[in-house]
Order: C-alpha cells, then sequence, then structure tokens
C-alpha cells in the first residue's frame, strides 16, 4: 500500500495559497486497485468593474471541496482494463466568468 499523499501548489498571482490533496491507494489483487481522494481548492475573492451595481462589484473567494472514489482493474493478461470512478464535488460561491463586452 503506498502513503497518502500530500500536494501543496502556489499559484501563479499575487496571492499565495495552499490547494491540498489527499489520496490512498490499496491494492485489492494483482489485478485491482482501489482508490479514494479528496482536496480542498480555492479561488480567492475579488472586484470586479464589469457590474455598474456597487453591491455586485466585489465577489467572494470560491471554495471548492472534491471527493474521487474509483476502482482500476485488468483482465486477460492486460488485455483489457476496466475502470470506473465517482465524483461528488461540494462547492460554495461559485465564480462565474462571463464577458459583457458587446462586439
Amino acid at each position: 500500500m503506498k502513503p497518502p499523499t500530500l500536494t501543496i501548489k502556489p499559484s501563479h498571482g499575487a496571492a499565495t495559497f495552499a490547494s491540498p490533496k489527499l489520496g490512498v491507494n490499496v491494492t485489492l489483487s494483482n489485478n485491482a486497485l482501489l482508490y479514494v481522494a479528496t482536496g480542498l481548492a480555492l479561488k480567492p475573492a475579488g472586484f470586479t468593474i464589469v457590474n455598474i451595481n456597487e453591491n455586485l462589484s466585489h465577489y467572494q473567494q470560491e471554495r471548492l471541496w472534491n471527493n474521487e472514489l474509483g476502482i482500476k482493474s485488468q483482465w486477460f493478461n492486460d488485455r483489457f482494463k476496466l475502470n470506473v470512478a465517482g465524483f461528488y464535488y461540494d462547492i460554495d460561491n461559485y465564480q462565474l466568468k462571463r464577458n459583457s463586452w458587446k462586439t
């Protein structure tokens, strides 16, 4: 069994933040691997000049908590592979990117 992993990636903007991810792999047999992973991702809060309404010009930090569960298997001397995964995302303060420029 592989040890859990922790990934920290700095952003390339003015703000720096951690985006941790934790995953565990369990080998069920020579042909099957079960895995589970969870992570947290953040988009910083900000300000936009596109909205005329002053109350809508500031937006809050987006927070994404992502979870994944899956199995990877191989059969018939590695001639057939079957991978199945399920995902669940919990998003708070989703930031929608849109352009309001008329062309």
